[in-house]
């Protein structure tokens, strides 16, 4: 197993029902090998929080195609 990376994106897309959606690494995060966006799913009660365009912190795991976002946390809320 991979060892997990912490990272900063932007929420490019986001279903608040189903509570997954698409993060957009920055691009020192794609330098470090991660693809251009990155799958996420959050428990219901905390989709509430997430909007597109918000900047966040997630954990990066998995390795190869298999790599996805975990622990999304808000870091910037829209403006």
């Amino acid at each position: 197993m991979a060892a997990k990376k912490a990272a900063v994106g932007t929420i490019k897309l986001f279903d608040p029902v189903k509570g997954r959606g698409v993060i957009t690494p920055q691009d020192v995060a794609r330098k470090r090998g991660l693809p251009e966006d990155l799958y996420f799913e959050v428990d219901p009660t905390q989709a509430r929080w997430l909007r597109v365009g918000q900047l966040v912190q997630f954990v990066v795991e998995g390795s190869g195609k298999d790599v996805e976002a975990r622990e999304v946390s808000v870091l910037a809320e829209l403006a």
